[in-house]
């Protein structure tokens, strides 16, 4: 490779940019010798190599040949910066000079010469953790977007406000009067927990004994179901609607009303309140001095089907066979169908009066 020397030297080499040694002409450092062209540049981060491989590079021990790019070399890890390796940057495992080649772990994406978290996801530290519930962008304390812009932040998670649910892309109302609910079908908790319910169709409706105007609203006495109107169904089937009242239900005849059902009235009696019977239905009938809801025939009658009949006969109370006690128990006795006076006792019109000595 010597184009001119002396006895001991060489003095011109035939290639450009070869370094002459001695007698020798040789090529500088980290270039190899084509014999076409001259020296040629190894590639990068290589020391030393041939026209096909790099022999050694920069670092062995932090850099390998490039089995994609012969002749030149690659960092086991990190980032070269033409001469060695130095540290990818955030969240990178693999780079080269301008871009990162690998992230460092899950739910991560490059972003050129770094990764960043995927949406949904925050780095913390070296990894990234998911964010909140339908959250998009958070930090490590609070979300910073959510998936829908009408949605409300707690701080880290993200849901549809009272009577909204989440239909895997945004907020979509619940249905008439539902406040949580999973579908616009499905409604799992109402508006006002106590005066309403679910009906089959998962709606939510009023209980009964209310209506909804603004809320739910009271029926009127004794009433099951009702408009804003009227009442259409009485809650005891011994009441029937009020005339006079067209919200309200009163109890039928013979009945009267205690708290918000209708209980019968005593035997024979026509109209009663709880205190007892106030009509009587029978002629001659009285309210019962023991069972003031009954009405009983007064003293001396008996009840013949329809009406009372004297018992006669000085009797006090009777069937319609026998006599069951005398006018006077303590002057008369009982003998059948009649009393007569006890002895030494004599009749005196309708009474006994004593024999005397």
């Amino acid at each position: 490779m010597c184009d001119s020397c002396n006895s001991t030297d060489c003095l011109l080499c035939s290639v450009d940019y070869m370094s002459i040694a001695g007698s020798d002409c040789y090529c500088p450092e980290r270039t190899y010798l084509d014999l076409g062209t001259g020296c040629e540049n190894c590639g990068e981060l290589c020391d030393s190599c041939n026209s096909t491989d790099c022999v050694s590079c920069y670092d062995d021990s932090t850099m390998s040949p490039n089995s994609s790019n012969p002749g030149s070399c690659t960092c086991d890890s990190g980032v070269s910066n033409g001469t060695h390796c130095g540290d990818c940057l955030a969240l990178c495992d693999s780079c080269n000079s301008t871009d990162c080649l690998l992230c460092s772990g899950d739910h991560m994406q490059i972003d050129g010469d770094h990764c960043i978290c995927d949406d949904a996801y925050y780095q913390e530290g070296g990894s990234c953790d998911p964010c909140g519930d339908n959250c998009l962008l958070c930090n490590s304390t609070e979300c910073l977007e959510c998936v829908d812009n009408s949605m409300v932040t707690d701080p880290k998670n993200c849901s549809c406000g009272s009577g909204h649910y989440f239909n895997d892309t945004h907020c979509e109302s619940c249905g008439n009067l539902c406040d949580v609910c999973s579908s616009n079908t499905s409604c799992t908790t109402c508006d006002d927990s106590t005066l309403m319910e679910i009906d089959g169709s998962g709606d939510c409706q009023c209980i009964n004994g209310y209506y909804y105007e603004a809320g739910c609203q009271a029926c009127g006495t004794m009433c099951a179901l009702c408009s804003a109107e009227n009442c259409t169904l009485c809650n005891d089937t011994n009441s029937d609607f009020d005339p006079e009242s067209p919200m309200d239900c009163i109890c039928k005849e013979r009945f009267y009303q205690e708290d918000n059902s209708c209980m019968a009235c005593g035997s024979h009696c026509l109209s009663c309140d709880i205190d007892g019977c106030s009509t009587c239905e029978i002629n001659g009938t009285i309210p019962d001095e023991d069972h003031p809801e009954d009405c009983v025939c007064d003293f001396g009658t008996y009840l013949n089907d329809t009406d009372c009949v004297s018992c006669g006969n000085m009797c006090g109370s009777c069937d319609n066979i026998d006599c069951l006690t005398c006018i006077d128990n303590e002057t008369m006795s009982v003998t059948l169908d009649h009393c007569e006076c006890s002895d030494g006792y004599y009749l005196n019109d309708t009474s006994c009066e004593s024999c005397g000595d």
